[in-house]
């Protein structure tokens, strides 16, 4: 079975696409748009936890920490030579992110992560610094927890 949720009769429905819908679902274009609140904490906290993935032997399984944060630094170099001097460079996040997803087709949590980052990343309007920020805030919040739930926290 791949991440698309190609079964055979003999498998399981593939668990990266009922929990991306999931996520989907519980994404709040306002988190983004407004600000952090409740809700949003608490869905970066099970995504965080969810990357990581209960099975460490299997890469196919989790997002490692070094995946994370090649994505994580760029955001955050964006942020501290300001979005609206990079903005070719926030535009370029998701190619990245797409380069990303097909260099790790085998992983569904890759494959889940680069889709609700696509997801947050397309809600931010470069002219409102303000909603960079808190798509920043959205993204320190999930790799807080990615980092509080690695049990290896050397990947």
């Amino acid at each position: 079975m791949d991440y698309k949720g190609k079964t055979n009769a003999n498998q399981n429905p593939n668990p990266y696409k009922e929990k991306l819908n999931e996520y989907k679902n519980r994404f709040k274009e306002d988190w983004i748009r407004k600000g952090c609140d409740k809700e949003m904490i608490e869905f970066t906290e099970d995504l965080g936890k969810f990357l990581v993935g209960d099975n460490k032997t299997d890469y196919k399984k989790n997002l490692s920490t070094s995946q994370f944060r090649n994505i994580y630094g760029e955001i955050k170099r964006i942020q501290v030579k300001g979005v609206d001097k990079e903005w070719t460079a926030f535009h370029m996040l998701r190619p990245k992110l797409a380069y990303v997803k097909g260099r790790n087709k085998d992983n569904g949590a890759v494959f889940l992560f680069v889709e609700i980052v696509s997801l947050a990343h397309a809600c931010v309007d470069v002219n409102s610094p303000g909603m960079y920020d808190n798509f920043c805030n959205f993204m320190e919040a999930i790799l807080a927890y990615h980092r509080s739930y690695n049990k290896d926290n050397n990947n």
